[in-house]
Parts: structure tokens; C-alpha cells; sequence
């Protein structure tokens, strides 16, 4: 299955008022979500809450 990041004019903005590798880190932070947005989510179903 293909994900496909919309970022907002906000969050476009923000992200250029940022020092750039600061910027790259979110970037690639991004991409990795991107690709698989539920590899780095816990499992939450036999919570005992």
C-alpha cells in the first residue's frame, strides 16, 4: 500500500523557518512514516486501562 504525506501551508511554513538540519531530520523523520506509518506505533489492543 502507497502513503502520501499533505502537509498544510502552516506546517510548510514552520518547516522553512527552520535551521536546515534541523529541516533534514524532520524530513527524513517524515519519509520513514511515509513508507509505513504504523512501523513505529505500539499495540494498544490488551491494554489493561
Amino acid at each position: 500500500m502507497t502513503y502520501r504525506l499533505v502537509y498544510t501551508h502552516r506546517a510548510i511554513k514552520d518547516l522553512n523557518g527552520l535551521d536546515a538540519t534541523v529541516k533534514q531530520r524532520i524530513g527524513k523523520a517524515l519519509q520513514r512514516y511515509e513508507r509505513d506509518p504504523l512501523a513505529l506505533t505500539q499495540n494498544h489492543s490488551n491494554n489493561p486501562i
